[in-house]
C-alpha cells in the first residue's frame, strides 16, 4: 500500500478543530493501551460474505452502476459495516458505504453506523457551498462531529471506533475517515489510489504531529517488562494508537473525531474500490490486493468473487489475531439499452399520455387496433416495448413511438 500512486487530483479539505477522543483492546493498532502511572482523564471465527448489492446513484440523465459485496472475520465482533442508500435532497440519492473498527467494545462502532447516514443527510441540507461535493464535504465533517458529541451523552463510555465512509454521487466518490480502516480505488490499468488518510499516531504527518503536541498529549510507546518500548506509538493520555477516532471519552483532547475528507472524480472506465478494516490490510500485500481486482473484472468474477477471494488471504495469515471486515465496491457505466433507456421508455411513456395517445400492454391482441378511451377520430401510436439492436429496425422503432398512425382504410 505505501507503493501506491494517486493517479488523478484530489479535491481534498483537512481542518483541526479539538473534539473528544480512545480505550484498550487487543487490536495490533485501533486499541488503547494505558501507560504505566497515567490515570485516564475519565474514570467463534467466521468468514461471512454477502450477497452482492447493486445500487444506482440519479445525477441529471446519466446513471452510474454500482455493485459492492462484504465479507468478515469474527474474532472479537466489534467490526461493523453498513450499506444504504442517502437521499440528499428531493431526487439526489447517493451510495453510502462504511467500515468501522471498534475498540474496547463495539458500542461506538455500532452507534455510528447507525446514525452516521442520517447526520450526513441532515447537516447536508444545511451545508454551504457551490457544489454538491463541497457540501458534502462540509455535512461529514459536521456528521462525524456530531455522532461523537452524541455517543459520549450516552453514557462514561470508553468505547471508541475507526470510521470510513464511501459516498458515491454518480462519477464523483467523497470519502471521510477518522482512524486506520482505508479505502483504496484500482483502476483498471492497474493503477491504486488511497481515498482516505492514515491516523496511525505512528504514521503521522508533521502537520498532525504539531497539532498533537499543540494539544497537550504526549507521543511515547508502552514498556515491556524488561523496560524497552514495544508495540507503536501511542498518544497520552489514553493510549490510543490513532489520533482521531470517534468514541474514547477518556482519552486525550487531542484525539479528535474531525475526519479527513476527500472527494475525486472516476474516469470513465470507472473502477474498484476495497474498504476495509486494518484487519485486512495488516495481512495481505498491497499487490495481491491489485492483482485480484484485475482478475474480479473478467466474466463471472466480480465482486463478490473478490471478496471472497481476498478473504481467503486473510483468514491464511490473519490467525484470529483481529476482526476483519471488508466492502468491495464496482463502479462502472452501465451498458446502453439497460437503466438509460429504460429511463428514457419511460419518459417517453408518459409523455405519450400526456398527449393522449395510447401505449400497447400485454392486453393488446396482435393483428387489432389497440383500445383507446378517445373517440375513433384520435389516432394511437405503437412503440417498441423492447430496445432493438443496430440497423434501420432501430432508427424506424424510434420514429414510430412518436408517429400518428394514419386511419385505417375502410374496406369495400
Amino acid at each position: 500500500m505505501d507503493q501506491m500512486i494517486s493517479a488523478f487530483s484530489h479535491r481534498s479539505h483537512t481542518s483541526v478543530q479539538p473534539a473528544v477522543g480512545g480505550e484498550e483492546m487487543a487490536t495490533p493498532r485501533s486499541s488503547r493501551v494505558h501507560k504505566p502511572g497515567v490515570t485516564p482523564r475519565h474514570a467463534s471465527n467466521a468468514a461471512a460474505p454477502a450477497a452482492p448489492h447493486e445500487g444506482h446513484t440519479l445525477f441529471g440523465a446519466s446513471v452510474l452502476r454500482t455493485m459492492s459485496a462484504k465479507a468478515s472475520y469474527v474474532v472479537k465482533g466489534e467490526d461493523v459495516s453498513r450499506t444504504c442508500s442517502i437521499e440528499l435532497s428531493a431526487g439526489v440519492v447517493v451510495q453510502f458505504y462504511a467500515v468501522l473498527d471498534g475498540h474496547g467494545g463495539a458500542r461506538a462502532a455500532r452507534f455510528a453506523a447507525e446514525h452516521l447516514p442520517t447526520l450526513i443527510a441532515a447537516h447536508y441540507a444545511q451545508a454551504a457551498g457551490e457544489t454538491r461535493s463541497a457540501r458534502l464535504q462540509a455535512a461529514c465533517k459536521a456528521a462525524f462531529v456530531a455522532v461523537d458529541q452524541q455517543f459520549a451523552r450516552l453514557g462514561p463510555y470508553s468505547d471508541g471506533t475507526t470510521a470510513t465512509c464511501v459516498i458515491v454521487d454518480n462519477d464523483e466518490v467523497t470519502v471521510a475517515n477518522v482512524g486506520d480502516s482505508a479505502a483504496v480505488l484500482y483502476l483498471p490499468d492497474g493503477t491504486a489510489a488511497m481515498l482516505s488518510a492514515d491516523h496511525r499516531v505512528a504514521r503521522r504527518s508533521p502537520a498532525e504531529h504539531d497539532r498533537i503536541v499543540a494539544a497537550g498529549a504526549q507521543i511515547g510507546r508502552i514498556k515491556g517488562r524488561d523496560g524497552n518500548p514495544i508495540g507503536p506509538e501511542r498518544i497520552y493520555p489514553g493510549g490510543l494508537s490513532v489520533s482521531r477516532s470517534l468514541g474514547d471519552s477518556d482519552s486525550t483532547a487531542a484525539a479528535i473525531a474531525e475526519p479527513d475528507v476527500t472527494t475525486v472524480t472516476l474516469p470513465s472506465a470507472g473502477g474498484v474500490i476495497v474498504l476495509a478494516s486494518d484487519g485486512v490490510w495488516d495481512f495481505v500485500d498491497g499487490v495481491h490486493v491489485a492483482r485480484l481486482t484485475g482478475l474480479s473484472r473478467k466474466p463471472k468474477c466480480g465482486v463478490g468473487w473478490l471478496s471472497r477471494a481476498l478473504m481467503r488471504t486473510v483468514n491464511q495469515a490473519n490467525m484470529e489475531i483481529d476482526d476483519a471486515t471488508l466492502i468491495c465496491i464496482e463502479l462502472k457505466q452501465p451498458p446502453l439499452g439497460d437503466e438509460v433507456e429504460r429511463a428514457a421508455l419511460t419518459i417517453s411513456a408518459k409523455v405519450r399520455k400526456l398527449l393522449g395517445f395510447h401505449t400497447p400492454n400485454k392486453a393488446d391482441k396482435p393483428g387489432k387496433p389497440a383500445a383507446s378511451n378517445h373517440t375513433s377520430s384520435t389516432p394511437s401510436v405503437s412503440s417498441d416495448s423492447e430496445p432493438s439492436s443496430g440497423g434501420e429496425r432501430s432508427r424506424q422503432g424510434k420514429r414510430s413511438a412518436f408517429a400518428r398512425k394514419p386511419p385505417a382504410e375502410k374496406k369495400s
